[in-house]
């Protein structure tokens, strides 16, 4: 889910400035600007993106030092900053932005707000959530989730520094002229769509006081070590309360009072230096063709859910250039999400000939078969089982191009649930995908639905409570109502189990990962 969740729960409503102009995305001048870990392609002024992009490299350094944890992105960040009120592109009414955590990479959407606000609000929110949870070996509670991505979300920089702590105005304003929740029921909290929309607004709010407070306050020289003791606490069966005090020295009970007398007075903003790495690799400008940035903003439009839009730009980019091997394939994708499977493979197969080194055309190519085989499974079983004996082996050949996306070894993964046989390659693709990019929604499912095919609930329970936990991202119908099953049968979370290891086959398909 994208970060609309956030903002309708008062992290970033705001009215935007003028109507951009009727004429379409891509006819615009567009610029990309590549630093190690993101591209930001713009529609603003050069100087405004560089200086985004060149925080964006920042904040991530400024995260790793909060969290005193290498953090593994496994996946690119695209950024696209588009004109404000870009409707079509969910930027608007309110919505500065989003941001979709995807199995293949990080998708976001930009835009600036009134009286010159920040475009990183959205970004810092988002990304930080991506970092925190990128962490197989930590499961952080929503509480410190929020709380640490409405902190970080202020973050600036100047002089070699990042600057971390100004304080929320509406969080504040919140905390005045609303009664408190108990920091009791806070720390308990574990699916924020079961608290009503007052309640949620309260939670966000004190989850970023007792943040601030924790991080910035009287516990900043210790934060990392005692946070690290109190999850210990909790993952060993402790209550959540019992936990905290004896981390923190301090009795939830006693919270709300000490963090309003902190937030009164003691809270201030902290300077984080950061290391020469933070500017070492100076960032590349380029000028995007019409063709490129049309292709581009298709696949988005894709993503956002508008086919309309989507089309609109494939096509445009096609007739700048028939040979946009981006937009083929994401016109094969238009045709079959439509179901015009006859028409979508010629565009798959036309792509991978212009581009055959490209890992990702193979990968699409090979979740179009499971596609033919998911839509011919009642009525041709034997038909949907040769669809996906060719998904694995498109598969097994993206792998060896790029052995590093996770969504190859994801889908694989997928193609082997439901089938008996199949289940430990299943666990094997999907684990592995899982230890590279933990945080996604998507391959957590997808691995839940593994584990539960093994009979291992408690596994699949621990994962799908991570999910439902970050709702921005995986508080999906399905995985809301599979944790409802699970905890039907009183099933307790378990640890994660060590990645299993095999040889990846181009003739039968990959099996599981080197």
């Amino acid at each position: 889910m994208r970060a609309s969740r956030s903002i309708a729960n008062g992290v970033l409503l705001l009215l935007l400035a003028a109507p951009a102009a009727a004429r379409d995305l891509w006819t615009r001048k567009w610029i990309e600007v590549r630093t190690q870990h993101f591209s930001v392609a713009s529609a603003i002024d050069e100087e405004d993106t560089l200086r985004l992009a060149t925080d964006l490299e920042s904040f991530r350094i400024a995260v790793r030092r909060l969290l005193n944890a290498r953090v593994e992105e496994r996946v690119p960040t695209r950024v696209f900053i588009v004109p404000p009120r870009t409707k079509e592109l969910d930027v608007g009414s309110g919505q500065l932005g989003w941001f979709r955590p995807e199995m293949r990479r990080n998708v976001a959407v930009v835009s600036k707000g009134p009286r010159g606000l920040s475009l990183s609000i959205v970004l810092f929110h988002e990304y930080s959530h991506f970092l925190a949870y990128n962490q197989s070996s930590v499961s952080y509670p929503p509480w410190f989730h929020e709380g640490f991505a409405e902190v970080l979300s202020t973050m600036t920089f100047d002089r070699g520094h990042a600057f971390v702590g100004d304080l929320v105005r509406n969080r504040r304003e919140w905390l005045q002229y609303n009664p408190w929740m108990s920091y009791a029921r806070v720390l308990r909290v574990r699916d924020l769509s079961k608290l009503s929309d007052a309640d949620q607004a309260m939670f966000y709010a004190q989850s970023w006081a007792l943040v601030h407070y924790l991080m910035l306050g009287p516990h900043r020289a210790n934060f990392s070590e005692r946070m690290t003791r109190y999850m210990e606490g909790v993952e060993s069966g402790e209550r959540d309360g019992a936990a905290f005090s004896a981390a923190f020295g301090e009795a939830p009970e006693a919270l709300a009072a000490r963090i309003l007398r902190y937030l009164q007075g003691e809270a201030k903003i902290w300077p984080i230096p950061l290391p020469a790495e933070a500017a070492a690799a100076p960032p590349v400008v380029r000028p995007l063709a019409e063709d490129e940035i049309a292709a581009r903003l298709g696949i988005v439009a894709l993503v956002s859910g508008n086919a309309k839009l989507a089309q609109k730009a494939l096509d445009a980019a096609l007739e700048a250039n028939p040979n946009n091997a981006v937009a083929l394939v994401g016109s094969a994708d238009l045709h079959k999400f439509a179901g015009r499977f006859a028409q979508a493979e010629p565009l798959y197969e036309r792509a991978i000939a212009l581009e055959p080194n490209d890992a990702y055309h193979k990968l699409d190519y090979g979740e179009y078969f499971i596609d033919r085989a998911r839509e011919a499974s009642t009525r041709d079983p034997e038909g949907a089982a040769a669809w996906l004996v060719e998904a694995r082996r498109q598969f097994a050949r993206s792998y060896k191009l790029d052995p590093g996306v996770p969504e190859t070894l994801a889908m694989n993964g997928a193609t082997y649930l439901g089938d008996s046989e199949g289940a430990e390659r299943a666990l094997a693709s999907l684990e592995a995908a899982y230890q590279m990019l933990p945080s996604q929604p998507q391959i957590k499912f997808l691995l839940a639905q593994a584990y539960l095919q093994a009979e291992r609930k408690r596994d699949a329970a621990r994962l799908i409570r991570s999910l439902v936990a970050w709702n921005h991202a995986g508080g999906s119908t399905e995985a809301m109502a599979l944790l409802r099953e699970l905890e039907r049968d009183a099933v307790a979370p378990a640890p994660d189990e060590d990645e299993a290891e095999a040889e990846p086959s181009a003739e039968d398909g990959l099996a599981a990962p080197p």
